[in-house]
Order: C-alpha cells, then structure tokens, then sequence
C-alpha cells in the first residue's frame, strides 16, 4: 500500500492469509479497523516510520502470522493468537491486549506475543479462559517475550470472564498465574437464596 494516504475505516478489514505478505509504505496509513493475519501471513510495519503501525481508537491487530516493524498500540487492541513481531512493541494507557488461555501450549492453546526487539507496557491486559480449560490455583503462562526487555506494567489486568491472575514481569517476559474465578458477592448471594425461596414457596402455594 503506498498512496500517500491511505485509511482503513471503522468495520474495514485488511486480512493477510498465509503465503501472503501486505507491505503498509504510505505516507500517512490510519488505521481504524481491523488487520487480520491467518495462516501465518507476513505484515510490514517499516515503511511507516519509528512507530511502525499506529493502532488508534476502535482498531485491532489480531490472528497468527508475523509484524516485520514497530507496533504502537496507542488505543486499540492487539489480540494475537501467535504473532512474531521482528521490532518493537509498545502499548499505550488506553491500549488492549487480549489474550485467550485454552491450555497448556504456548502459541497453540493459549495465546502468545513474541517480540524481538523491546516492549513496553500500559493499558490494560484483557485474559480469558477458552474451550472449557480450567488451569489449576497458581499455575502459571508465559504471554510475551521481549528479547529487547519489558519497560512498564499493565495499569489494569481484568479476567473477562470472572477469571482472576497474577502478573509476574521479568526481564524479557510477562508471566500470568492463574488465581481461580471470583465468587458472588454475599449480598449476591443472599439475594439469590432469597429468590429461590419465594418461587419455592410460591410453587408450593400453587400445587
């Protein structure tokens, strides 16, 4: 793509399957859809700058493939399942990066990001368990590798589905251990037992 301008709009998606390679090498891309890589297709950042591709609000990075350049994920999301980025990485205060956790191969049953140059973090870690896996208390992923190092910390770690983790930042890399699943509040719960004793009652009135 090498217009002087080119933008991917809301709902756009550029999708590169494997055995393709999509080369960004305008002279101002925006993008504020979605880039998919499936199948292991090839993305180039480089022509874009330092800041390689710009992730801006609404827009997302996603799939199985590699990122030769830089990614700046200012206000969008990456969501690799396994993604090789020959650069460097950096993810803004409203940036997302999501990651499914399904089982125990990295890259294959859980997500992973693999970067060759530095990353540095903020926004927020969005993780989710997937296909049925239930890992058990304190066991433990590797999500990221920075051969350059990890600068920074995610400001939020939220379990998208009630799961609760533990990120440990190491020089090169981001573990997460697994906490279990929040549990209803006790007012929740009384609320609950509460309900299900009037509709026993009722039934009972109503025999």
């Amino acid at each position: 793509i090498v217009p002087d301008t080119f933008v991917n709009e809301s709902g756009g998606t550029l999708q590169i399957s494997g055995g393709s390679a999509l080369s960004l090498a305008a002279t101002s891309f925006e993008n504020h859809g979605g880039i998919a890589l499936t199948g292991g297709g090839l993305l180039y950042t480089s022509g874009l700058g330092s800041a390689g591709l710009d992730l801006l609000s609404g827009s997302s990075l996603s799939g199985e493939g590699t990122v030769s350049g830089n990614v700046t994920n200012t206000a969008g999301l990456l969501s690799p399942d396994a993604i090789t980025l020959n650069g460097d990485y950096a993810q803004g205060a409203v940036g997302d990066l999501s990651m499914g956790i399904g089982g125990w191969v990295q890259g294959v049953d859980y997500d992973f990001l693999d970067v060759s140059g530095a990353a540095t973090l903020g926004g927020s870690l969005l993780l989710q368990l997937e296909d049925g896996f239930l890992p058990a208390v304190t066991d433990t992923f590797v999500i990221v590798e920075a051969d350059g190092g990890l600068a920074g910390t995610f400001d939020n770690v939220v379990g998208l589905d009630g799961s609760r983790w533990s990120v440990s930042y190491l020089a090169t890399s981001v573990v997460i251990a697994f906490d279990g699943m929040s549990v209803p509040e006790p007012g929740a719960a009384y609320l609950g037992l509460g309900g299900l004793l009037i509709l026993l009652g009722y039934r009972r009135k109503h025999r």
